[in-house]
C-alpha cells in the first residue's frame, strides 16, 4: 500500500502542469500532495503548509465525502465551501490492486467561487429591473454595460445550474429575506414544490408550517452570526428528515439538503425493536440471562434475578457455570451439543444463591450483538412445580392402581386365610398336638398380623364414609389431643399443639382424624426418645396449613420421591401404608402435601383450599 503511494507522489511535476487543482489524502484523510493548481486559489498558505493537515478543515461535508471515498465509494458534484472559497468536487479512493486496501483517495476541486458569486450577482441585479425603467439617461450607459455582464454572467449561471442540477444533494440559494433566488431539482422533489412556485417567494410564506420550528430557528441563526450550521431536522411539508449545512454570506444563505428520511426510518424501527425486545426482557416470566463468548453475565432480567435469589449487581459479576448444577450429568452433553448448535433446550438443574437445587428448562440462542460481539441468551424457566406436579400425578396413579388392585384381590386372599385360621385353631384343641401349642399360637397371630394389613391395604382404595361436613382442624386436634398425648408419654415422647387462626372447612372428619393419628404415629416411630412432635395450624396464602414437625433423623432422598406409595417405608417393620392412607385422604380433600426433611428432622405440610 505504501509503494502505491509513492508511486502516486512521484506524479508531482506532472501534477503541477494540470489546470485543475488536485489533492492526494491518505487513509486518515490527512493531505499528502497538492498540486501549484490548488495551492493557487489561496495565496496566503504554502504547499508545505497543507501537507500533514486534515483535508476537511472545517468543513463536515467534504470531511463526510472524504470518509465515504476511503470506503471505497466514488462521490461525484459534490459542492463544498474550503477556506472561503466555493468547489465542485470528485473523489475517487486509490486501491492497491494486489490487497484490496485504500490507502488513501484523490480529490479534484473545480473552483465555482467566481461563477457562484457571478451567479448571485446575476440574481441582485434581476431585482433592480423595476427600478432601471425610472433611471434617467445618464444611466443608459450603465444599463448597457449590464446587459452585457447579464449575457455573460446569464452563460456562467446556465455552466453552473447544470454542475448544481447534477449533484445529489438538494441545493438552493436564499436572499437576506429569505426570499429564493435558485432551487435545483434535487430541492424541488425534498420540498415537493417547483421552483416556479418558488423563486422569488419568501420561504416562509411557501413553509409556514417551520415558523418557529427548527429550520426557522437555524436559518436565521446562521444568517446573523454569519457562521456555517449543520443540524438535522424533520420536515412537515415532506414529511421528510433532511440533514441540512448552511453557508452564510452577505448576501444570503447557500443551502444544501441530504434526504436522510429512510435512515431515520431505519433508525426508529432498530430503537422500537430494542425497547420491544427490552420491555419483553424486562416483563418476561422466564428469566433470561446474556453472556458472552467466555460465559461472563453481561445482564440478567428481573425474573432471572428473583429466580436464583440474586441482585442483578451479583448476577453481573457471575459467570454462567456458576448458576448452573456441575454435578447434573446432563451438563456435559448440553456443552457438546453447544458446540455444533446456535441453538437448542435442554432440562438441568440449577442452583440458587442459597445453595439449593431446582430444575430449569433452559433454552440457549447464539447471536452477533453490537460490534459483532459474539453473545448468548439463555432463557430459563423453573420447572419444579411442573416436576412436583408430574410426581405427584404418577405417585395417585400408583395409589389408584394399587387400591383397584387391593379391593380385587383383598377378599379373595382373606377368605383362605379365614379357613387356614380355623383349621389351626381346631387342630391346636387336638390333644396329639398339645405340645405345639406355642406354634399354633405364633401361626395364628401371623395370620391375624396379615388379615389387619390387607384390612390397611384395602383402606389405601376406599372412603370410610362419604359424609362431608363444615368442621374447624382445630377442633378435630384438641378431640384426639389427648389420645396421642398419652401414646406419645407411653413412648417417653412429648406432643406439642400450635393451634392458629383458621377458618372452618368442609372435611370428612373420621378421615381426618384418621390422617393426623397416622401423620403422629409415623413421627413418634420416627424419634428416639425424649423427642417432640409440633402440631400447627394457620392460614398460608388462603389455604388452610396442617403442620406436622418431628425430630427424627430424616427422609433419604432415594426413598422421598417414593413416600406415600404402599409397601415403601424405611421402618424394620413398616408396610408404608399409613402415609399411603394419608395421601389417599389428602386427595379425596383437594389437598396436597409437601415434604421438607433433613438430619435434624421430617415436616408435613398438608395444604387444604377452602371451599
Amino acid at each position: 500500500m505504501i509503494t502505491c503511494l509513492h508511486q502516486l507522489y512521484n506524479f508531482g511535476r506532472f501534477i503541477n502542469t494540470l489546470p485543475t487543482a488536485i489533492v492526494f489524502v491518505n487513509d486518515k484523510g490527512d493531505i499528502v500532495k497538492c498540486n501549484e493548481r490548488f495551492t493557487s486559489y489561496f495565496p496566503d498558505l504554502k504547499g508545505e503548509d497543507l501537507i500533514g493537515k486534515p483535508a476537511s478543515g472545517s468543513e463536515e461535508l467534504l470531511g463526510a465525502q472524504i470518509a465515504r471515498v476511503l470506503k471505497g465509494e466514488e462521490v461525484y458534484a459534490q459542492f463544498i465551501l474550503w477556506q472561503g472559497r466555493e468547489f465542485l468536487t470528485n473523489a475517487f479512493p486509490l486501491k492497491d490492486w494486489e490487497t484490496g486496501a485504500i490507502p488513501g483517495a484523490i480529490i479534484i476541486f473545480q473552483d465555482i467561487t467566481s461563477e457562484m458569486s457571478y451567479q448571485r450577482e446575476t440574481y441582485r441585479l434581476a431585482n433592480l429591473q423595476n427600478i432601471a425603467k425610472e433611471r434617467t439617461y445618464a444611466l443608459n450607459q450603465e444599463i448597457s454595460l449590464r446587459q452585457q455582464i447579464e449575457k455573460k454572467l446569464l452563460n456562467l449561471n446556465k455552466k453552473v445550474s447544470g454542475m448544481l442540477e447534477g449533484i445529489k444533494n438538494g441545493y438552493m440559494t436564499l436572499d437576506q429575506t429569505f426570499r429564493f433566488i435558485y432551487v435545483n431539482k434535487e430541492a424541488e422533489r425534498f420540498i415537493e414544490l417547483p421552483k416556479e412556485e418558488l423563486i422569488g417567494h419568501s420561504m416562509w410564506d411557501k413553509l409556514p408550517t417551520e415558523l418557529g420550528l427548527k429550520y426557522y430557528n437555524e436559518y436565521h441563526r446562521a444568517l446573523q452570526e454569519q457562521t456555517v450550521v449543520h443540524f438535522e431536522a424533520f420536515l412537515l411539508n415532506g414529511p421528510k428528515w433532511a440533514e441540512v449545512y448552511l453557508y452564510p454570506s452577505q448576501e444570503g444563505l447557500s443551502i444544501c439538503l441530504n434526504d436522510i428520511t429512510k435512515q431515520k426510518y431505519t433508525e426508529e424501527k432498530l430503537r422500537e425493536s430494542k425497547e420491544g425486545f427490552q420491555a419483553l426482557f424486562n416483563h418476561s416470566l422466564d428469566g433470561i440471562i446474556l453472556n458472552d463468548a467466555d460465559g461472563r453475565i453481561i445482564a440478567a432480567n428481573p425474573s432471572a434475578c428473583k429466580m436464583f435469589g440474586r441482585t442483578e449487581k451479583e448476577m453481573r459479576q457471575m459467570n454462567r457455570a456458576e448458576i448452573i448444577d456441575l454435578t447434573d450429568p446432563r451438563v456435559l452433553a448440553l456443552a457438546k451439543q453447544r458446540e455444533h448448535q446456535d441453538q437448542f433446550s435442554k432440562e438441568i438443574n440449577l442452583m440458587r444463591k442459597n445453595g439449593a437445587i431446582f430444575s430449569g428448562k433452559v433454552t440457549s440462542t447464539i447471536f452477533r450483538g453490537e460490534n459483532n460481539q459474539l453473545l448468548s441468551c439463555l432463557i430459563i424457566r423453573d420447572i419444579t412445580k411442573n416436576k412436583k406436579f408430574e410426581q405427584e400425578m404418577s405417585r395417585l396413579d400408583r395409589l389408584n392402581l394399587i387400591g383397584e388392585m387391593a379391593a380385587g384381590i383383598g377378599h379373595e386372599v382373606r377368605n383362605p386365610m379365614t379357613t387356614v385360621r380355623g383349621f389351626l385353631q381346631m387342630l391346636k384343641g387336638k390333644e396329639r398336638y398339645a405340645g405345639d401349642q406355642e406354634y399354633f399360637d405364633l401361626m395364628i397371630s401371623e395370620l391375624d398380623r396379615a388379615n389387619s394389613i390387607i384390612t390397611e391395604f384395602l383402606s389405601v382404595s376406599k372412603s370410610t364414609s362419604n359424609h362431608f361436613e363444615i368442621k374447624s382442624l382445630n377442633d378435630i386436634i384438641e378431640e384426639i389431643y389427648p389420645l396421642i398425648q398419652a401414646n406419645a408419654l407411653n413412648h417417653n415422647k412429648n406432643i406439642k399443639f400450635n393451634p392458629g387462626n383458621i377458618v372452618s372447612f368442609t372435611l370428612i372428619e373420621k378421615e381426618i382424624r384418621q390422617m393426623i393419628l397416622n401423620f403422629v404415629n409415623n413421627g413418634l416411630e420416627s424419634m428416639e426418645s425424649g423427642g417432640l412432635i409440633t402440631l400447627s395450624t394457620y392460614m398460608d396464602q388462603g389455604e388452610i396449613v396442617l403442620e406436622i414437625k418431628d425430630q427424627g433423623t430424616g427422609i433419604e432422598p432415594g426413598v422421598l420421591d417414593k413416600i406415600g406409595t404402599p409397601f415403601v417405608t424405611t421402618k424394620v417393620n413398616g408396610t408404608g401404608l399409613g402415609l399411603a392412607v394419608c395421601y389417599n385422604i389428602a386427595a379425596r380433600h383437594k389437598a396436597t402435601i409437601e415434604i421438607q426433611t433433613g438430619s435434624k428432622g421430617t415436616t408435613f405440610f398438608v395444604r387444604f383450599k377452602i371451599n
